[in-house]
């Protein structure tokens, strides 16, 4: 391609030839046509690059990018941002699917007065889904049921939904998503220490400074099976996914400088929201849950443990809560994370592997 595309559909690969093929067809059948698509393989061992360099010879919108090294999930995300030459950045997962009129439309909502706009998702649950898995994205919390009849919600408003649902991603997926490059600049890139709420953490970070836009409608799919990244990370790494992922969010929400909107909003709020305070009681409850796994009579697992340190080295401001008192954190442990504890000790009593990074 000569010029300047106005979208850069980033599609980050690994092991996704199973689904990489309907993937680039959703793409290339879309009603526009200003857009490439570049792909960033992360060293897949599968068939993902033949399929990928297949596709590119039949068309010229489409580019291949290959790692030296592997990235991980979110390194690979941000990687695409170095390669992609449009305007706006609409990132699609190698299992996932637009509809043809996804691009078009998001390009009719364009008003240059929000860099971020998302639009409502289906889901597709390959056979074998589990049940339960299934019940959980039913009930997640969306756009539509926190602002009925929204098409545009306020900084203002973000904040407020995000201190009602911490760690909720009723933006959506990456997929159902696209950014205008200077958030990046903005704003910086995804955070490579989450493992589940990587996607979400980034909308929030925008979003209380810009607001978001909406598009009401169904243009895109996300497949969700066994396989995939955010049901591996579900199923075998609960402590870091819910726990840590948590923590995370509670400390850039306490000190980060792209979350001044969030604190001064927490501040003024009736009644105002103490995320300090949150930070303070869950970094203490995280580490008791690593030390009751650890220290159990009848299956003793530290790899809870490990993970607790090395995400105090990461995160070294949290040391200072470690001392307080603990009446001080019983006296204020809420309701929401007291059910965790004892959901991750009987979890880990399976004694589950843990052989993801």
């Amino acid at each position: 391609m000569s010029s300047t595309p106005l979208i850069s559909v980033c599609i980050p690969t690994f092991n996704g030839a199973r689904y990489l093929g309907a993937c680039l067809d959703s793409v290339l059948n879309q009603t526009m046509s200003n857009f490439e698509v570049l792909i960033v393989d992360d060293c897949s061992k599968d068939e993902t690059l033949a399929i990928a360099r297949e596709y590119a010879k039949r068309d010229e919108r489409i580019r291949l990018e290959s790692n030296e090294r592997n990235l991980g999930l979110v390194g690979n995300w941000n990687h695409c941002i170095n390669f992609g030459r449009g305007d706006w950045i609409k990132y699609l997962f190698q299992d996932d699917m637009l509809l043809p009129e996804c691009l078009s439309r998001f390009v009719e909502t364009m008003d240059g007065s929000e860099p971020i706009i998302c639009c409502k998702r289906d889901f597709i649950f390959e056979d074998g889904t589990d049940e339960a898995l299934k019940k959980w994205y039913s009930k997640l919390d969306t756009i539509e049921t926190l602002f009925p009849n929204k098409t545009h919600i306020s900084a203002e408003a973000i904040c407020e939904a995000t201190l009602q649902s911490v760690g909720r991603n009723f933006i959506g997926e990456p997929t159902a998503v696209l950014l205008h490059r200077r958030v990046f600049d903005l704003f910086g890139q995804f955070n490579p220490n989450l493992v589940m709420m990587c996607d979400s953490e980034y909308w929030t970070r925008v979003a209380i400074h810009t607001g978001i836009t909406y598009i009401p409608e169904t243009l895109a799919k996300f497949r969700v099976h066994a396989t995939a990244a955010s049901s591996l990370n579900r199923s075998i790494r609960q402590y870091r996914a819910d726990i840590l992922d948590r923590l995370v969010l509670f400390h850039d929400f306490s000190f980060n400088a792209e979350y001044q909107p969030l604190r001064e909003y927490a501040k003024h709020r009736t009644p105002p929201v103490d995320l300090n305070h949150q930070l303070k009681t869950l970094t203490r409850e995280a580490r008791r849950i690593a030390e009751d796994a650890a220290h159990r009579a009848d299956t003793p697992d530290k790899k809870l443990l490990e993970e607790w340190s090395d995400h105090l080295q990461r995160y070294p401001k949290l040391r200072k809560y470690l001392n307080l008192h603990a009446t001080d954190i019983t006296a204020t442990f809420s309701k929401t994370y007291r059910p965790l504890r004892g959901f991750l000790n009987k979890h880990y009593a399976r004694h589950i592997g843990w052989r993801f990074k």
